[in-house]
């Protein structure tokens, strides 16, 4: 009986090591990522200079990251404040001229025709999809129901165990993007990196 328990006891352990040596190595994972987002500034940290990667990212602070990555920030935030999304009536108008941006270029759509999901916080499923019309694979983002898988067959969830519905946070998005900037855009041998030709 006592060999059993302490059989069981060292399996628990070890399980408990492995667990937590996982969780380890996709923080370092996440943490890698977002320092290389941050040499192209594409993402900031606060005031302390903490990335907070463990933060889920809502819709409106995506797109300011978004015209970061595409290297678009200055004609984003000049961009028309005009829309025709009612719940953005209330919204910050910092993020006006950014969602147009984003939209009026197809990298992002509306939770419905009218509403563009302000103060929601993004699936991994959504982001996938912005990625893949950033990859040109604006024709699969639109299969919604198989977009997950397409971004698997892309390399863009290399590192990743997440679920589609899942909301995402800034170390998870940090890998994804750094995927995608490895991937070559659709009918190219250029990386999106390359595409993009951004700086450090």
């Amino acid at each position: 009986m006592k060999k059993k328990f302490m059989l069981c006891l060292c399996l628990v352990l070890v399980l408990f090591a492995s667990t937590k040596l996982l969780a380890t190595s996709v923080a370092t994972k996440y943490k890698k990522s977002a320092e290389e987002l941050k040499s192209y500034n594409i993402i900031q940290g606060d005031s302390s200079g903490d990335l907070m990667l463990d933060k889920n990212l809502k819709r409106e602070d995506l797109i300011v990251i978004l015209s970061r990555l595409m290297n678009d920030e200055e004609r984003a935030k000049k961009y028309s404040s005009e829309t025709k999304f009612t719940d953005l009536k209330n919204a910050s108008k910092v993020y006006l001229p950014y969602i147009n941006w984003a939209v009026s270029n197809g990298y992002i759509h509306g939770v419905t025709k009218d509403k563009f999901g302000y103060g929601d916080y993004v699936t991994v499923r959504q982001y996938q999809a912005i990625l893949l019309r950033i990859l040109d694979y604006s024709s699969e983002a639109k299969k919604w129901d198989m977009v997950s898988d397409y971004a698997v067959t892309y390399g863009l969830m290399d590192g990743l165990n997440l679920k589609p519905d899942d909301f995402l946070n800034r170390g998870e998005m940090a890998l994804m993007t750094t995927n995608a900037l490895k991937t070559p855009k659709k009918g190219s041998t250029l990386s999106l990196l390359k595409v993009l030709n951004l700086k450090k």
